[in-house]
């Protein structure tokens, strides 16, 4: 049984992902090959490094913070400029994909020629190769939070309601494998090169994760605003969004019944009590003997009353 629903959930899953536009699948790919390059540029490589370059755990701390803090610089205002409609993500998002291109190709410069495969230890040059390595993190942490918010919200703004939480676990998924796929990408290259992490080794397994970064920059160009779903995204429609005061109150909580409404439920309730009630003389004047015509062509027409007003009142309720 555990086979058959994993086969019915991979069926469905394939299904989902065929029916998908084209920003949704793309953003997956995405997803998975950006990772698997920013893992084998990882911090752990570069962080060696730095160490063995300049011989100071100082520089090492600096250099990941000009990475971080550029990202974060560069991915706030941006990320209000989408929301506010003053920047288009596709414009952003090739923006993006020039700056990722121009990062890797000015990191993998600063990597050949600081010596980097030529096993250059501390010392000499290594402070200012550092300086030249830092210039190159802050062109990747701007290509990185730039391309973060305008994937994320295509991405987003693509998925069809009521999909959205089956796609971003597989976008949650791809993302770990790539992470995955560095490690275990770097242990056969360092393997090959002697298992040890001097500056060439660490060189070479940096370079080849700048040469696949190559691949999401390209494909940063082929997402399209065109594709984007617009209100069909949306978690809920606006007009069954209800606000409250505190503003603590639940978007779905269910619209609240007016008083036309409940004037019209109660109404179709006493008509029904009053329905079976006339049922039931009806019933024991027709079974009674010696009952007065007249009387039941009174009690008949007033049960035919009270059924019209019945359905009256279950017609306005339903509407």
């Amino acid at each position: 049984r555990a086979r058959e629903r994993a086969a019915a959930a991979a069926a469905a899953g394939a299904m989902l992902l065929a029916g998908t536009n084209r920003n949704v699948r793309l953003a997956l790919v995405y997803s998975l090959a950006f990772s698997t390059a920013r893992s084998l540029m990882g911090q752990s490589q570069l962080s060696a490094f730095i160490l063995l370059r300049t011989g100071s755990t100082v520089l090492v701390g600096v250099g990941s913070g000009v990475l971080g803090l550029v990202t974060f610089m560069s991915a706030l205002p941006v990320g209000v400029m989408i929301d506010a409609g003053v920047l288009r993500r596709q414009r952003l998002l090739r923006a993006a994909g020039v700056l990722g291109a121009c990062s890797a190709v000015a990191f993998a410069a600063v990597l050949i020629v600081g010596g980097g495969l030529r096993n250059a230890e501390a010392g000499g040059d290594g402070k200012r190769v550092f300086g030249a390595l830092c210039a190159a993190l802050a062109l990747w942490g701007l290509f990185t939070g730039v391309q973060s918010v305008s994937v994320e919200t295509t991405f987003a703004d693509s998925v069809p309601t009521g999909h959205r939480s089956l796609l971003y676990t597989y976008k949650s998924s791809l993302r770990t494998a790539g992470n995955s796929v560095g490690p275990l990408t770097s242990i056969p290259i360092f393997a090959a090169l002697g298992g040890q992490w001097r500056t060439k080794d660490l060189t070479i397994v940096m370079l080849v994760g700048q040469a696949i970064s190559l691949l999401p920059c390209a494909m940063l160009f082929m997402f399209r605003d065109s594709d984007t779903l617009g209100q069909e995204s949306e978690a809920l429609p606006t007009s069954a969004v209800v606000g409250g005061d505190s503003g603590a109150a639940s978007s779905r909580q269910p619209p609240s019944i007016t008083s036309t409404e409940s004037e019209a439920m109660l109404q179709s309730a006493a008509d029904h009590r009053a329905l079976l009630a006339a049922e039931r003389i009806e019933s024991g004047a027709r079974d009674g003997a010696g009952g007065d015509g007249r009387l039941q062509a009174d009690e008949q027409r007033a049960v035919s009353q009270r059924r019209g007003r019945a359905r009256r009142g279950g017609a306005l309720l339903v509407g």
